[in-house]
């Protein structure tokens, strides 16, 4: 019997945790599928040393050949044509902030004016799947013959030329959107795939309404990596404490910064809390693990960490590459495993990590103002991050506890350290609306709605 083939795009940094590590293209794999995953070229020798095997394939791809003026432009266009308070605050306001008035109002009418008229979403697919050329795909098409297209990041420039492939060539393509945000912060759905993966209902609802996907074609399949999470036995206790050179029986604080790509104002937070400890307004038996993001490190400015700090910068990194381009290795996941099962509090400003400790039943407080800035511009601010549509949703069923000023900080930390219980029902909530299903099936979801069974 013939083999499905399965093209796997891998060109986002958290498709790895998502798909290719957490269970997906096992399930794939277990079912009779040849796998054939295609990533960066400076990327290839370590997705081979990872995942190549018995009827699983890498091929790295000269990213240059993919992304160039047509699809820069047809981007562009396509980021202009989602109408979200995230992309009209957060793109066009910077132009506004800059002083560049004309160009905002320019771009804000035409959002306002065609974003959400249907006949228009439909002729900028047809003149986008007509105007930009892809045979430079034809070689792995012609060499694999694959029988399905599986673009986990639809809104990638890369996913987007390999899903026009596959169309044009009658193969069918199956579209993913595997984080939270990404439905309503990214661009109008360039191209609407056979089957669309989504992780929950939000998501499922935030496709309908501002990408025009017909619901007949979605598959709701919950989040792979988070039964894995539950499913993995974390190291004791006394072992990770001992790992990360931490007193056995302090309290873990985990700080989870929203790093120097959208605020400057992270470290601001790290000194209030060095600030509280040395003045006593904390309590002695904690201790503070930063957390950056693996792909957008935070910006440390004049804080220096002391001995009740601990700095933990994860993910693999790649020779030459940037630090977007960072990955979430087997040994990242298990680490950050591990550390959630120990945390007593963390403090979180916009990063997914708020609903892996829904998951882990971790209290969380969210950081809802700017530091010792008290104008910080919008572009700069945490005011632009928290207003957007992903974080009001997640915000809406109260898991999380705003904070706007030191003192409140100060006082939720000790609260939390009290009460652990205290919004217990409420992180309940954030699962019920971002997890689907915690049944460890997510998985299978994922691989019959790819293979079709």
């Amino acid at each position: 019997m013939k083999r499905t083939t399965v093209f796997v795009t891998a060109f986002q940094n958290f498709i790895t945790r998502s798909i290719l590590i957490t269970g997906p293209l096992e399930e794939l794999v277990s079912r009779g599928a040849r796998v054939v995953i295609f990533v960066s070229a400076g990327k290839a020798d370590y997705y081979e040393r990872q995942f190549e095997r018995e009827n699983v394939f890498v091929e790295g791809i000269d990213e240059t050949l993919i992304i160039n003026n047509k699809e820069t432009l047809l981007s562009n266009i396509a980021t202009n044509l989602l109408d979200t308070n995230i992309k009209f605050f957060q793109k066009k306001r910077d132009l506004f902030d800059k002083k560049k008035y004309v160009k905002f109002f320019v771009l804000a009418t035409v959002t306002k004016l065609f974003a959400n008229i249907q006949l228009i979403r439909a002729l900028f697919r047809w003149f986008d799947m007509r105007f930009s050329s892809t045979d430079v795909l034809d070689d792995y098409f012609t060499k694999y013959q694959p029988d399905v297209v599986f673009t986990p990041y639809i809104f990638g420039v890369h996913d987007v030329v390999f899903g026009k492939v596959a169309q044009r060539r009658g193969i069918v393509h199956v579209g993913g959107i595997l984080s939270w945000d990404n439905a309503t912060t990214k661009t109008l759905m360039r191209i609407k795939p056979d089957k669309l993966i989504v992780q929950n209902d939000v998501i499922k609802a935030e496709t309908v309404k501002y990408h025009s996907i017909d619901p007949k074609t979605i598959c709701v399949t919950g989040v792979a990596h988070y039964d894995y999470y539950r499913a993995y036995q974390p190291i004791p206790r006394n072992a990770f404490f001992q790992k990360m050179g931490i007193g056995p029986k302090k309290k873990l604080i985990l700080i989870s910064p929203a790093g120097s790509k959208f605020i400057d104002t992270d470290w601001h937070i790290f000194e209030m809390l060095k600030n509280a400890y040395t003045n006593g307004e904390l309590p002695h038996d904690v201790h503070f693990l930063i957390r950056p993001h693996p792909a957008n490190l935070a910006d440390f400015g004049d804080f220096e960490p002391n001995e009740h700090f601990t700095v933990d910068v994860p993910g693999v990194r790649f020779e030459g590459m940037r630090a977007k381009d960072n990955e979430l290795g087997k040994d990242d996941i298990h680490h950050l495993i591990d550390t959630l099962t120990y945390t007593d509090v963390l403090i979180n400003t916009v990063s997914t990590v708020a609903i892996d400790s829904a998951v882990f039943d971790v209290p969380v407080i969210t950081i809802a103002f700017d530091g010792y800035h008290k104008d910080a511009p919008f572009s700069r601010s945490t005011r632009r991050y928290l207003s957007d549509v992903y974080m009001a949703k997640l915000l809406s069923v109260g898991g999380s506890e705003e904070v706007h000023n030191e003192q409140e900080l100060v006082e939720a930390v000790n609260k939390y350290l009290e009460d652990r219980s205290y919004r217990q029902a409420e992180r309940k909530n954030v699962i019920t609306q971002q997890c689907y299903r915690l049944d460890g099936k997510a998985k299978e979801r994922i691989a019959a709605c790819v293979l079709g069974t």
